[in-house]
Parts: C-alpha cells; sequence; structure tokens
C-alpha cells in the first residue's frame, strides 16, 4: 500500500499538471490498484488553481418563468445527460484524434449529468443580452442566481468549472504517461482522470456560451442500477427534440455534507416584462417560496431577491 500512495504521489507531481497546469496536491483523492493497473481519480476540488477554476461561488442560470417554478416546485435542480447537449461533438472534441486514449465514450456520456450557468458578472457585462435572448426566453424568463458549494468529501462525484473553448495539446499529457509507466513498470487507467476536463471543453463557436458547468458523475453504470430501482432521482424526459434523455436531480435549499449546497440568492426577471407584469410574477414567487421555507422545504435564512432585470432601461 504504501508503494502504491509514493506512485500515487509521484503520478500527481510529474504526471498531471501536463493535463491540469496549476493543479495542487488535492487534485486526486482517490487511488486504487486495479486489474493490475494503477486507478486515479478526481477529487471535487481537481480545477482549483487551475485555469477551469471558477474563482467565484456565485453563478446566474437563464431560463423561462416555466422552468423556474417547476425548480421550486421540486425544490431542486435538473442535471441533464451529457448526450443532451446542443453540441453534437461533446466530450469528443476533446479527445479528437485520440480517441483510443478512452474506450467507453458513450457509456461514459450516459453516465455524466450537466447543469449551465455562467459567472453572474455576466449580467453586468456586455454579453448579458445575447445570454437573455438565447436561454432567458428572449428577455421573458428569468435569471437565477444560486451560490454553490462542493462536497467536503468525495462520496459522490461533483465537478463544478469553467468551459474552456479551445482544443488542448494532449500529446505532453501522453508522453509523460508513458514515461511514467516505463520508469515505474505499471500501467496507469487514466480514464476516470482525463474525462473530467473533456467535459469542459468545446469549439470556439460556442464560446458566446460563457458557460460555467456543474458536472455529477455516476461510475460504472451505477446511475442506471438506481434508474431501475426507482430511485426518483434519476428520471426520463423528452427533450426539445422529442427524444428520451435521462436527468438526475439535486437538491437545493437544503443542505448534504455527501452533495453540493445549491442555494437561489436572487432571482432577476427579464426585461420583456412591463412594470405591472413583473410585479404580479414577483408576488406569485415570493408567495410560493415563503411558504416553502415556512413548510421546511428550505433550510435558508432569508428570502431570495426578487429584482427587475437592469437591462429594463434599454428597452423602455
Amino acid at each position: 500500500m504504501e508503494n502504491i500512495l509514493k506512485l500515487h504521489q509521484l503520478y500527481v507531481d510529474s504526471v498531471l499538471p501536463t493535463l491540469l497546469p496549476g493543479c495542487g496536491r488535492h487534485i486526486v483523492t482517490t487511488v486504487k490498484f486495479r486489474d493490475t493497473k494503477l486507478s486515479l481519480e478526481l477529487g471535487p476540488e481537481a480545477f482549483k488553481g487551475t485555469r477551469y477554476d471558477t474563482k467565484s461561488k456565485k453563478f446566474v442560470h437563464f431560463t423561462s418563468l416555466k422552468a423556474l417554478q417547476s425548480i421550486l416546485n421540486e425544490s431542486s435542480i435538473r442535471l441533464y445527460c451529457l448526450n443532451n447537449s446542443n453540441d453534437p461533438n461533446e466530450f469528443k472534441y476533446f479527445i479528437k484524434g485520440k480517441e483510443s486514449i478512452l474506450f467507453e465514450n458513450d457509456q461514459i456520456k450516459e453516465n455524466t449529468f450537466t447543469f449551465s450557468m455562467c459567472d453572474e458578472k455576466v449580467l453586468r457585462g456586455n454579453n448579458a443580452l445575447n445570454l437573455w435572448r438565447l436561454y432567458g426566453d428572449g428577455g421573458r424568463g428569468v435569471a437565477i442566481i444560486f451560490e454553490i458549494n462542493l462536497p467536503e468529501n468525495d462520496f459522490d462525484k461533483s465537478y463544478l468549472g469553467r468551459v474552456l473553448y479551445t482544443k488542448p495539446d494532449l500529446d505532453a499529457f501522453l508522453q509523460k504517461n508513458r514515461e511514467f509507466e516505463t520508469e515505474n513498470k505499471i500501467k496507469v487507467d487514466y480514464s476516470d482522470i482525463i474525462h473530467v476536463p473533456a467535459c469542459y471543453h468545446k469549439n470556439s463557436h460556442y464560446k458566446i456560451e460563457e458557460e460555467i458547468r456543474l458536472m455529477h458523475y455516476y461510475y460504472k453504470g451505477e446511475m442506471f442500477a438506481k434508474y431501475r430501482g426507482g430511485n426518483d432521482k434519476y428520471l426520463k424526459d423528452f427533450n426539445s427534440r422529442n427524444e428520451i434523455v435521462t436527468y438526475s436531480k439535486l437538491n437545493i435549499g437544503k443542505l448534504n455534507k455527501n452533495y453540493p449546497s445549491i442555494y437561489i440568492k436572487e432571482i432577476q426577471i427579464g426585461f420583456r416584462h412591463e412594470e405591472g407584469s413583473f410585479l404580479k410574477i414577483k408576488k406569485h414567487f415570493k408567495l410560493l417560496m415563503a411558504s416553502m421555507i415556512k413548510s421546511s422545504s428550505w433550510d435558508v435564512d432569508e428570502m431570495p431577491k426578487i429584482s427587475h432585470s437592469n437591462l429594463l432601461e434599454i428597452y423602455r
């Protein structure tokens, strides 16, 4: 066991920085010797200090009024299977030209669930109008500002990071990995390491999204086993293309040491609503949230703020 831990630390120090520059020693929390291979898994703070680091805990999710109603009714957000992405090259983009390094691409995508957001600072930036138009029902929806903290343990694999709109050069990592295997006479199963950043790279054509992604990964078909067992956190739905998709739920307003803690801090109503419409919508959601707090559906100290989008002045 002592030798395995030494190999683990050597790999973290000498190989992983070529894949995740800036990463610290906290990056890997699980190391196993499985099927004569050294197997490593990334911990929830894998992106800390790297270019994926969000450096923030507040994020905004643009969506429709109907979706907000659903979020509040269910006291949860939905993370959809990666196969539901609007980018047909999702995940594949990262490993294009190096497909042989991962052998279960489809299974990995089926077991990976994501929730898309932006840094809340975008609400005050030049791209706010585009994001409202694309994802906030053309300015008639809402912008939900969340505060999210990852769990302190690795009971479940949760990651929170900034999506990069570049294609990485994997040659340096693969070369370092080969050198490590040769020098230490051991094979390394790095599939559980490399698939995480693979979910955080997209083509530059999607750069306008400024996406920050909350990701949940369920290992080796675990999610489908739970789904078949009737766990209501793993459900089926139809997407906009009338395809059957799987989604997972994460509770909001509840502290759970094994899962991300997710709280709604503010709701901005879209700029397309006149003052009368805004006040009516505000009253509706304020009463709904008050009843949830009263019934202990949420464990919160204060009511989320409800405001009118600051783009209202532009469209008066």
